[in-house]
């Protein structure tokens, strides 16, 4: 959801990227470029700003009343104006400093999908979801040069007897 209603802030990085509405982040194939050259755009929620505003105000606000309340009469509105900014310019700096890292983030797996799309050739890769064709015993066993299915048995039968061991260590 967040990918589907992203805008866009330019920062410098190596990796272009685009953002596609439903379907979530498309890479970018673009033939190899100068990296210095290179303008990436950082995905950034929808309305960060505003809801960054909003949280200043609203922290503003609440440390306006809460500091009258606990103070109360003519002490409570003394030096009251500059502790309130004070308060909502932190509650804006917590709310962007987050968007920000929560769009850092989106970037960063970004870079990883590109990567990962760059060496898929050089991988077999399968799909998983639940409908994920097993892996071929047979195959796998020719590129490895053992047996998988005697391997994870006899790992298996190891896990257990330490599994007892551990567990008549304990009652004794």
């Amino acid at each position: 959801a967040i990918l589907a209603e992203a805008r866009t802030l330019p920062l410098c990085s190596p990796h272009p990227f685009e953002l596609a509405g439903e379907s979530g982040m498309q890479i970018a194939s673009e033939p190899a470029m100068d990296r210095a050259s290179v303008s990436v755009e950082v995905p950034v929620q929808r309305f960060a700003a505003q809801k960054t505003v909003l949280a200043g105000l609203l922290g503003g606000c609440s440390y306006s009343v809460w500091s009258f309340k606990v103070r109360g009469g003519h002490r409570a509105v003394v030096g009251l104006g500059p502790r309130t900014i004070l308060a909502g310019l932190f509650c804006s700096a917590m709310s962007g400093g987050y968007h920000w890292w929560n769009a850092l983030q989106l970037q960063r797996q970004a870079d990883a999908l590109e990567r990962f799309q760059r060496s898929a050739d050089t991988f077999k890769v399968l799909a998983i979801d639940a409908g994920a064709p097993p892996l071929p015993t047979e195959e796998f066993d020719r590129a490895t040069g053992q047996n998988a299915l005697e391997a994870n048995e006899q790992l298996f039968e190891q896990l257990r007897r330490e599994d007892r061991a551990s567990k008549m260590e304990r009652r004794r």
